[in-house]
């Protein structure tokens, strides 16, 4: 049994997403091979995410993988210009990413057009406040009325779902959105709040159809991450813990 089978679906859903929105707003987009504006975070990842990240890393090239190691084992007083603490130890010097395939979820996003819910961006975030008019005032309002959305179900799961696995598989309700089979019948459309990388969408702000609900994502990585954590370890798994890129770096998680 491949315990990364749902996490692995929820990705090829999200990649699909994204790049219909990078195909779509190509010449609005700064992002490029190389751009490391979204990368200066000492970032760390749910059990499900370190596990997919640990099985690539443990592929990699000797020379990539001492590299990652190195870095994420050096001082911070010693790393020049950006501190480690502020900088992904998977950055590579010339700007890509070492685990690039198996990136996060947050790092395939990012950049692109965010939808959260009110309050819940950080502050510090890389980010422009959208202008709440025209179809991005609808995005803000009550989720994407396109089909390029990622929605999902209110999450109305018993608060033993984690030990009973109650929640259904993922499937997908339309192009490219996102659902989860739990068995709730409403939609959530609560009002939310807009990013995006400033170097970005600087000519012609996003329209509906580029909006990415982040939201809906990171719930729906939470039921997967909870499944996987289940199926894995069991009752005395903790789906809520987070690994350091840096510990997966410095060889502390096997895949």
């Amino acid at each position: 049994m491949d315990l990364l089978a749902e996490y692995e679906a929820l990705v090829a859903k999200v990649d699909a997403l994204a790049g219909g929105i990078t195909t779509r707003r190509r010449e609005d987009l700064a992002c490029r091979a190389g751009c490391s504006a979204c990368c200066q975070v000492s970032l760390s990842v749910s059990p499900v995410e370190a596990a997919a990240v640990a099985r690539l890393f443990a592929t990699l090239p000797r020379e990539a993988r001492e590299r990652a190691r190195a870095r994420a084992l050096v001082p911070i007083e010693a790393v020049p210009v950006v501190p480690l603490a502020e900088r992904c130890v998977m950055l590579e010097e010339d700007g890509t990413c070492a685990v690039y395939a198996a990136r996060p979820l947050v790092c395939r996003t990012q950049g692109l057009p965010l939808r959260y819910p009110a309050g819940l961006v950080p502050a510090a975030a890389v980010r422009a406040r959208a202008v709440a008019r025209g179809p991005i005032k609808e995005a803000i309002r009550g989720g994407v009325p396109s089909s390029g959305s990622i929605a999902a179900p209110s999450p109305c799961l018993p608060a033993d779902s984690h030990s009973r696995g109650r929640v259904g598989p993922l499937s997908q309700a339309g192009e490219g959105t996102v659902v989860l089979d739990s068995g709730c019948s409403s939609m959530k459309k609560a009002a939310g709040e807009l990013t995006w990388c400033p170097l970005n969408f600087t000519g012609r702000a996003p329209d509906g159809e580029d909006v990415v609900d982040a939201g809906r994502v990171d719930e729906i990585l939470a039921v997967v991450n909870r499944r996987f954590v289940a199926h894995r370890d069991g009752p005395a798994g903790d789906p809520l813990s987070r690994t350091p890129l840096s510990v997966l770096a410095a060889g502390g998680v096997s895949p």
